[in-house]
This record gives structure tokens, C-alpha cells and sequence, in this order.
């Protein structure tokens, strides 16, 4: 099963982060501190990355986004 990122980043504490490669468009490392994602991310040989922190208050913002698509 393929899992979107909002899935991915609602499935991960409040403050950690999330690595994603830039040429394979997929999620590369995750882990509590940034340097540590991008880290997990070279182990894996990808360079190219966008380091996305996860909200502190991410399960009320996804909760929200969610009903927004749901009245859409």
C-alpha cells in the first residue's frame, strides 16, 4: 500500500522530521531532529532532500483539513 505524505506526517510525533528526496519524490528518513532525517537520508545516497518539520499540533491540522475536504 502506498501512503500519501499526509499520512506519512500524521503517523509521526509532534516535532520530529520528515526527509524527502527530491529526484525520487518519495519519503528517504525519518527521525526526531532534523540533522539526524537528512542523516537517514544519505544512508540511503540521496542528497537532494526537502526536510519537512512535523506540527506540534498536526493531528488537530490534519483533523481540520480533512472536514474542509469533506464539505468541499
Amino acid at each position: 500500500m502506498v501512503k500519501t505524505l499526509r499520512q506519512i506526517i500524521s503517523e509521526q510525533p509532534p516535532g520530529s522530521w520528515v526527509a524527502v528526496s527530491l529526484v525520487n519524490k518519495c519519503v528517504v528518513g525519518l527521525a526526531p531532529t532534523a540533522k539526524e532525517a537528512r542523516l537517514r537520508a544519505n544512508a540511503h545516497g540521496e542528497v537532494k532532500v526537502i526536510l519537512l518539520r512535523v506540527p506540534d499540533s498536526h493531528a488537530v491540522a490534519l483533523k481540520l483539513h480533512s472536514e474542509a475536504d469533506d464539505a468541499a
